[in-house]
């Protein structure tokens, strides 16, 4: 008796798409390309320049970008922070 592989995936709770993805990458995640809005490693420098000071130790970045906007700097999004 032979199962199917829609039949097998189905009975582990698995998509077959998930099972071919898995096949083609065998398993090991392939390295993540760099985006092209990516911060420059100066840019990344400067906000953490900006972080670490006694004054934003302990502040989420959504309070420092205000911060910083109320002063007219601007180095990055909230979320990039």
């Amino acid at each position: 008796m032979t199962i199917t592989l829609k039949a097998a995936c189905e009975a582990m709770g698995v998509s077959r798409a998930t099972y071919y993805r898995k096949l083609k990458s065998k398993g090991k995640p392939g390295p993540r390309r760099k985006s092209k809005r990516a911060l420059s490693e100066a840019e990344r420098q400067k906000v953490l320049e900006i972080c670490h000071p006694e004054e934003f130790i302990d502040s989420p970045p959504a309070t420092i970008t205000a911060t910083l906007a109320d002063r007219g700097i601007y180095l990055c999004s909230t979320r990039t922070m």
